[in-house]
């Protein structure tokens, strides 16, 4: 039943290679009051997640039913069961579909099993995602009643990017793994990634001390760019 319901909802990820506690961990409060999960990686386990298909940018855009920039909120809940983690999260900017100004986000990834290269968000990370919309039908008795509704990103750790900023504020999508950034018929601003990189290590320290760091920010695109790239689909 777990890997139906993963399947169901994410219809992305096969899992293999990875054993934790199954002990639910509590969230953190940080000193201002933020809820942040338990985890974002597991230390000493090594977990990998097969892709079952690929996006380019153009199908990903094709797909979602939003495309938004979005701010992620406080931890709410997680479900080892189907591997995945609930926050509140608030929309900046809307590219495409109708979502509301808060909702739900879903991700994969519990205290029991995160991908490596994808390590859970944290309160404050703005990020560019590629998301639908999920449902609990079938499954009333596993979500409590005010995550009934929530929207998923639709291709895991490869449709997303983080969104970060050059020293005079100018904004930039960082594409973490390169998938769906070599795909994209724009220019990438590799002269500022110095910059855009220890701006988003400054905002979130974790990502200066991720796993297979050697990834992040394939490609680093501008805002403009990347707007006039939406609008041309």
């Amino acid at each position: 039943m777990k890997n139906l319901i993963c399947l169901a909802v994410s219809a992305i990820i096969a899992l293999s290679g990875c054993s934790a506690s199954s002990d639910k961990l509590p969230a953190v409060t940080d000193e201002n009051g933020a809820v942040l999960p338990p985890v974002r990686v597991l230390e000493d386990v090594s977990c990998h997640g097969d892709l079952a298909r690929s996006y380019t940018f153009e199908t990903a855009f094709s797909e979602a039913e939003v495309v938004a920039r979005i701010k992620v909120g406080n931890w709410l809940y997680e479900d080892n069961d189907i591997m995945s983690t609930f926050f509140e999260a608030e929309t900046l900017q809307c590219f495409k579909g109708d979502i509301p100004e808060k909702f739900i986000l879903k991700q994969e990834g519990s205290s029991e099993w995160i991908e490596d290269s994808f390590p859970l968000f944290t309160y404050g990370n703005e990020l560019l995602v590629f998301m639908s919309k999920g449902d609990s039908k079938g499954y009333e008795s596993r979500y409590p009643k005010k995550y009934d509704t929530f929207y998923w990103l639709i291709g895991a750790y490869i449709t997303f990017f983080d969104v970060s900023y050059d020293n005079n504020g100018n904004r930039y999508y960082a594409d973490r793994y390169g998938f769906m950034g070599k795909t994209m018929n724009i220019s990438s601003k590799d002269d500022f990634y110095s910059e855009v990189y220890e701006y988003a290590v400054k905002a979130d320290p974790f990502l200066g001390s991720i796993r297979n760091k050697e990834y992040y920010y394939s490609y680093i695109f501008s805002e403009d760019d990347v707007i006039s790239l939406m609008k041309s689909f």
